[in-house]
């Protein structure tokens, strides 16, 4: 049991950080990919750890990444290469919607003090119009 506690946390752990993937993703496409991909090793390793513990009979399945074989080891690593590709690029989208907001920001401020410039200041109109 010592032995399957840090690969059960590991497993947690994928799952999780997949799902939070999945919700920084910059389209559906993306989210929903990422969201198969860690469904599949999660119910994999699950399917397993069922079967090593004998709560369920042999399926054949084996433990993602750990006892593969060599096609599904590389599937397994297509599929991460995948979500990390996904990743960066649902960062990718954060920096680029945050230089854009920081460029309207930027945009209005510039018309706000322009408008402010042609903008009559009623007070020293008067004044003005006083000195006359």
């Amino acid at each position: 049991m010592k032995r399957m506690f840090p690969m059960i946390l590991l497993f947690a752990l994928l799952l999780w950080r997949g799902i939070t993937l999945a919700a920084h993703a910059p389209d559906r496409f993306g989210a929903l990919l990422v969201v198969g991909f860690v469904v599949q090793v999660a119910l994999q390793a699950v399917l397993n750890m069922a079967v090593v513990t004998n709560t369920i009979p042999n399926t054949g399945i084996s433990l993602p990444f750990f006892s593969s074989g060599g096609t599904s080891l590389i599937l397994l690593l297509a599929e991460m290469g995948v979500m990390v590709n996904i990743g960066r690029n649902g960062e990718r989208a954060a920096q680029q919607r945050a230089a854009a907001h920081a460029q309207r920001q930027a945009a209005k401020a510039q018309r706000d003090a322009e408008l402010k410039d042609r903008t009559i200041n009623l007070d020293d109109a008067r004044r003005a119009r006083n000195e006359l």
